[in-house]
C-alpha cells in the first residue's frame, strides 16, 4: 500500500517560492532547535500578528498595539519601535558574510530562509533564523541582548569548518563597530 504525499498548503499558496530549498535550509544541522520552530511558524503564515487576527474577527482592529501602523509580519519585524534597531543589525551582519547582498536578498533570506547564492550559506541561514527568533519570540528588542543571544548559540558551535568561527568574528566587528559591550 502506498502512502499519500499530502503537499503542504504553504507551498499550494505561494508556488513561486524554492521550496525544496526552503525545507532543507530549515533542517538544516546546527541551527538550535527553538529557533527553527519559529521559523517554521513564519513560513507556514501561522504567526498571529493583529492583522491576521482582525482578518479572523479576533480583534477590532488590525493596526499594531505598540505603534498603530498596520499590524503586519513584515512591520512586527522590521518596523515597529525598538524592532527596528534589530533588523538594522540584521542586516549589518548579513552584509558582513554576504559582501554582493542587496536589500529584497535580505529580506527574502530573512523571512523566507533561501538566500539566492550559496555563498557563506550556513552563517547567512543560521542568522536569518536567530534573527527572527529574536524578533518574533522577545517582548524587549535590544540590540545588545540580540548580539548576546547570537553569541552564546555561536559559542555552542562545534564544527571543523570553522563556520563558527566566522560567526563570532563576525559578531565581535559588529560590536567594535557599534561601540557595544557585551557581557
Amino acid at each position: 500500500m502506498k502512502k499519500a504525499v499530502q503537499t503542504p498548503r504553504i507551498v499550494e499558496k505561494l508556488p513561486n517560492q524554492r521550496w525544496v530549498n526552503i525545507w532543507r535550509n530549515l533542517h538544516m544541522a546546527n541551527i538550535p532547535t527553538a529557533w527553527k520552530t519559529t521559523v517554521h511558524c513564519n513560513l507556514n503564515q501561522i504567526i498571529p500578528t493583529e492583522e491576521k487576527r482582525h482578518r479572523h474577527n479576533l480583534t477590532d482592529s488590525p493596526a499594531c498595539k505598540k505603534c498603530g501602523w498596520l499590524d503586519t509580519l513584515k512591520h512586527h519585524v522590521t518596523n515597529c519601535g525598538a524592532a527596528k534597531t534589530i533588523w538594522e543589525g540584521a542586516k549589518a551582519l548579513l552584509v558582513k558574510v554576504w559582501l554582493d547582498s542587496q536589500l529584497h536578498y535580505w529580506f527574502q533570506t530573512l523571512l523566507v530562509l533561501d538566500p539566492p547564492t550559496k555563498q557563506n550559506k550556513f552563517v547567512t541561514v543560521w542568522l536569518a533564523s536567530g534573527f527572527l527568533h529574536y524578533q518574533l519570540t522577545k517582548s524587549l528588542h535590544k540590540m545588545e541582548e540580540f548580539l548576546h543571544m547570537l553569541k552564546e548559540e555561536a559559542a555552542k558551535l562545534e564544527m571543523k569548518d570553522d563556520k563558527s568561527s566566522q560567526i563570532l568574528k563576525e559578531l565581535k566587528l559588529l560590536q567594535l563597530n557599534s561601540s557595544l559591550s557585551l557581557v
